[in-house]
């Protein structure tokens, strides 16, 4: 039984990319809701604004750490996947030039 592998490489390096503009954008939010808070032009909303944003950056954090993983673990198995691939080829091409010695009647015999 033959099993294909295939990698759409491009898409894999594009989803990296966006998840590296998704961590950027998260790390700045936080920066966004002091601005909020202040054009909200009431004192008690803005506390509001300003509570929720402080609750929201733990949890924001803590989904910026599994983002970056994310991130890394998509960029590896890219990575591996190009390396194995190019050891295989190798190992292909090595084998296709040790071609076996012909043996038969007034040919020497293979050792």
């Amino acid at each position: 039984m033959t099993y294909d592998i295939k990698l759409d490489l491009a898409e894999l390096d594009a989803l990296a990319s966006d998840l590296g503009t998704i961590i950027d954008e998260f790390e700045e939010a936080g920066s966004h809701a002091d601005e909020a808070a202040e054009s909200t032009g009431s004192r008690v909303l803005a506390d509001k604004v300003r509570s929720f944003e402080s609750s929201w950056d733990i949890r924001r954090g803590k989904m910026v750490e599994d983002i970056k993983s994310l991130q890394q673990n998509i960029t590896t198995i890219a990575e591996t996947f190009v390396d194995a691939d190019a050891d295989l080829a190798t190992s292909l091409e090595d084998a296709g030039s040790n071609e076996p010695t012909p043996v038969g009647p007034g040919l020497p015999k293979a050792v």
